[in-house]
């Protein structure tokens, strides 16, 4: 027998809040990864790292969490490519993928043209 647990209103605020104590690092994908994230690319450039996340709950809505600051992978030097998806990992290098953002359309990471997600744009949603 196959079931599926879902979070109550009470456990929704505990992972929230679970989350927002958590240090996660915004990677850029270039190819998806989805659900498992194995087949997901990303990006490799001398100009590129991941990027520290902070969440903070969304006093609006039950179960949200947003981005509290601008996350900014800063200006490239040379075309990084589309970016796809954006991936959250619990390490500045390697880790394991946490959540992710599948981005429609891609997101064009160009040479000379700033790379940002504005504060409040990146959500998490507990349901």
């Amino acid at each position: 027998m196959a079931t599926t647990a879902c979070a109550t209103t009470y456990g929704e605020a505990n992972l929230a809040a679970h989350v927002e104590t958590w240090t996660l690092y915004a990677a850029l994908m270039s190819v998806a990864g989805g659900n498992t994230g194995a087949s997901g690319t990303e990006f490799d450039a001398v100009d590129y790292d991941r990027q520290v996340v902070t969440f903070a709950a969304d006093p609006l809505n039950d179960g949200k969490l947003v981005n509290t600051a601008a996350i900014e992978w800063g200006t490239p030097a040379t075309d990084w490519g589309d970016a796809a998806e954006v991936r959250l990992f619990d390490a500045l290098t390697s880790g394991e993928a946490q959540f992710y953002m599948t981005l429609s359309p891609a997101v064009a990471c160009d040479a000379g043209a700033p790379v940002l997600i504005p504060a409040g744009q990146l959500t998490i949603t507990f349901m």
